[in-house]
């Protein structure tokens, strides 16, 4: 069983303009997709990007 403590942090990166994380960096928001046709999995939107694709997040919102 991998030791998780020893990994390297992976890194986030959004979906549309592939910008990364900056350490600490809020507003980020993770959406799982649904597709008949395909496996869902998770897509990660900058807060720029989040918000010209989803609107305004409520200030009691959940981010990365």
């Amino acid at each position: 069983m991998a030791n998780l403590g020893e990994s390297e942090p992976k890194r986030i990166l959004c979906v549309e303009c592939r910008r990364e994380q900056r350490e600490r960096e809020r507003g980020w928001r993770a959406y799982l997709t649904t597709d008949e046709d395909e496996a869902a999995e998770v897509v990660v939107y900058c807060p720029t990007c989040a918000t010209r694709e989803f609107g305004a997040q409520a200030e009691d919102g959940h981010g990365l």
